[in-house]
């Protein structure tokens, strides 16, 4: 008869030559050495593989042993440090990258199976003296080098560490990066000082709501762009920006590259000038003079030493009733427009 039915117990299964006992089902089953290969590789035989190199069904490795000396005493297992399970030989998983997959501690790089970096190596300096692999400072701990699997969609993307760039370039994930890693990527990545880790540019997030989200992040209404403090640090680069604008010494959003009403009402810091058909910075977020008195739509009120920038009272109103009710302002018959009352006028240039 059949082990299933030859024995109840575990202790007299164990005494069988021909049986083995499956802790899992609580069964006495037969030996994998005694089933065929079609029967072996068969979904339903869990216990057992089929190797390719000694030609013979095996018992797999998480079954043989236990610990780790057990492991180490079969010359087709390694004991996974990070499952603390017995597992195969990645050498013995090389036909295919899904029998590659069917081992905890492998990996399929390059063609051929392998054992994860994170098992390979446990120094820096071993590390990072493997081109597959890439030191992660964070945790100390050695992981895949994802450049190996550019040109390879499916294994990058199959990979939690990686992800694809563009159509073919497989590329380390920003939050596995340190600040110095990070920086070398600021093409792709950014370093975010506030929170000490390394994220995604905000150039390349497509979703509104995600790019709201991201301190250091805004969206213009058609794309994400990164905040002008963060992309900028002096004047020159800042100016030169299309779509920032040097403001009391730090890069600030300038709303003059925004071409459409609808973009431009997605800004809070920008209105659209319906007169001039452009986008201009909204008056109160202004903190600079000279910046307040080259928008047509502002005016520089003086405080003291300083002094605070407001919309203009031509821009606010266009009837007279409205005008003349409004603080600071006055009507002009003659020009038949809205005026800042002459009490308000900044006359210290």
């Amino acid at each position: 008869p059949k082990c299933v039915f030859r024995h109840l117990s575990q202790a007299a299964c164990d005494e069988d030559a021909q049986c083995m006992w499956d802790s899992v089902s609580a069964t006495c089953t037969s030996t994998c050495s005694s089933l065929s290969q079609t029967a072996c590789a068969s979904t339903g035989e869990r216990m057992c593989i089929f190797s390719t190199n000694t030609g013979a069904c095996e018992k797999r490795c998480a079954f043989r042993a236990s610990t780790q000396a057990g492991c180490d005493a079969a010359n087709d297992c390694f004991w996974n440090t990070e499952t603390l399970q017995c597992v195969r030989l990645c050498t013995e998983l090389t036909k295919s990258p899904s029998a590659c997959a069917t081992s905890s501690g492998c990996v399929w790089s390059q063609g051929t199976c392998q054992r994860k970096c994170s098992l390979r190596y446990t120094t820096a300096s071993a590390c990072q003296g493997d081109n597959q692999c890439n030191w992660d400072s964070f945790t100390g701990t050695c992981g895949p080098n994802c450049a190996s699997k550019s040109g390879n969609a499916e294994a990058c993307n199959a990979d939690s560490n990686c992800e694809l760039v563009g159509s073919t370039s497989c590329m380390n994930k920003c939050s596995t990066l340190d600040h110095v890693s990070c920086d070398a990527r600021n093409t792709t990545c950014m370093w975010d000082a506030d929170v000490g880790s390394c994220k995604t540019r905000c150039e390349r997030v497509s979703s509104s709501a995600e790019c709201k989200q991201d301190n250091m992040c805004q969206w213009t209404g058609a794309a994400c762009q990164t905040l002008c403090k963060f992309k900028h640090q002096d004047k020159d680069s800042c100016d030169g920006d299309g779509s920032c604008a040097w403001d009391d010494g730090a890069c600030a959003p300038s709303c003059r590259a925004i071409a459409t009403s609808g973009d431009c009402a997605a800004r809070d810091d920008c209105v659209w000038d319906s007169n001039a058909n452009t986008c201009k910075a909204r008056c109160g977020v202004v903190t600079s003079k000279a910046r307040c008195q080259n928008n047509d739509n502002c005016a520089w009120t003086a405080s003291g030493a300083s002094g605070t920038c407001q919309t203009t009272c031509a821009a606010s109103y266009t009837t007279e009733g409205a005008c003349n009710g409004a603080t600071g302002c006055m009507w002009d018959t003659a020009a038949v427009t809205c005026r800042d009352a002459c009490s308000t006028v900044d006359n210290q240039g």
